[in-house]
């Protein structure tokens, strides 16, 4: 019994440090384990760009069927170290103009001092000059603008596309980040309103938007859109309306 205890005592330091080695590295796979768990549990804060149909509130909306959404995730690093993102689908609507309701003139009533007219005092003589074309609403149109690579498609397979490819070149152009950093939260809409021309350039571009920035961004991007074939009534070139509502959601 005594040289048992006396052998105890006697054990080689090198014993001892293998024991508290081993049991050091248990203690760092549960730490490890532990931070892994905690590392997957972790939720990062997310912004979504939903797309949505709008309808315009004076007239009838062409409805096709909307993109899926995408989901942007944001990595919760410096802002200097983000990597730009793709830019969200972005729902397009063709919206007809409003309707002007047409002005009532009231005439004085013919049992009140009547008295003769002259026509000069109500005909207004005008120099003759070229009569300027208003144009025309995209929803009424017999023959559409052809976007580029719609150009074999007719009627309403040419309409379709045409918001197809608007879609795909809004998408690629726009800059989905310019929301960042403007304290904005919800839908925010954006209403682009431009006329294509005879010659089949964008012109009068309207922009209507509830930040500048946002106005800035949708002006850019309606001026970099292509030429185009432009509309016919009549099988004559016209110039066409065209309304394209644009609609972000931020959470």
């Amino acid at each position: 019994m005594n040289f048992s205890k006396q052998t105890q005592k006697n054990q080689p330091p090198t014993e001892k440090f293998y024991r508290s080695s081993a049991l050091f590295m248990q203690l760092g796979l549960v730490l490890a384990l532990l931070i892994v768990y905690l590392s997957l549990e972790y939720t990062s804060t997310k912004t979504v760009f939903v797309l949505d149909n709008v309808v315009h509130e004076e007239g009838t909306t062409y409805v096709f069927s909307a993109p899926p959404d995408i989901i942007i995730e944001r990595n919760q690093e410096p802002r200097e170290k983000l990597v730009p993102k793709k830019a969200p689908l972005i729902d397009i609507n063709v919206v007809p103009d409003d309707t002007k309701t047409p002005e009532i003139l009231e005439l004085p009533d013919s049992n009140e001092n009547p008295k003769k007219l002259n026509i000069s005092d109500i005909v207004e003589i005008v120099e003759e000059g070229p009569i300027l074309e208003e144009p025309i609403p995209f929803t009424i149109l017999e023959e559409a603008p052809i976007f580029p690579g719609c150009e074999n498609l007719k009627n309403e397979e040419a309409k379709a596309c045409f918001t197809k490819q608007m879609t795909k070149f809004v998408n690629r152009t726009f800059d989905a980040s310019i929301a960042e950093g403007l304290n904005l939260s919800g839908k925010q809409k954006i209403y682009a309103q431009f006329t294509i021309g005879k010659n089949g350039l964008v012109t009068d571009i309207q922009i209507r938007a509830p930040h500048k920035s946002l106005e800035k961004e949708a002006l850019r991007v309606i001026e970099k859109l292509p030429e185009m074939t432009p509309g016919k009534q009549r099988k004559k070139a016209v110039p066409v309306k065209y309304t394209l509502p644009i609609i972000f959601q931020i959470e």
